[in-house]
């Protein structure tokens, strides 16, 4: 399951939601599912920019959104870790 939408106020997309069952986890499914996506963000062009967060200790998905190419911006909300990347 993966949801995203506009995010205004920052001129990007908001990938907010994004699950992989966990009989399915660890095949590269999360890998290919995510790159998809971003590709239709991409595709989309509306912005140039994707941000999204990830629970603080969750090592699983920060070392998934980093091989897509997210990287830390060094801002949290609460509990999250925010990443952002740039689609062009």
């Amino acid at each position: 399951m993966a949801m995203y939408h506009d995010l205004d106020d920052w001129g990007a997309y908001d990938f907010s939601q994004f699950f992989i069952d966990q009989r399915y986890q660890r095949k590269g499914y999360g890998l290919k599912a995510a790159q998809l996506i971003l590709d239709e963000m991409k595709a989309d062009g509306k912005y140039d920019k994707v941000v999204l967060c990830f629970i603080d200790g969750d090592d699983a998905a920060k070392n998934l959104y980093e091989k897509l190419g997210f990287h830390l911006t060094g801002e949290e909300d609460e509990d999250e870790i925010i990443m952002e990347k740039t689609l062009r």
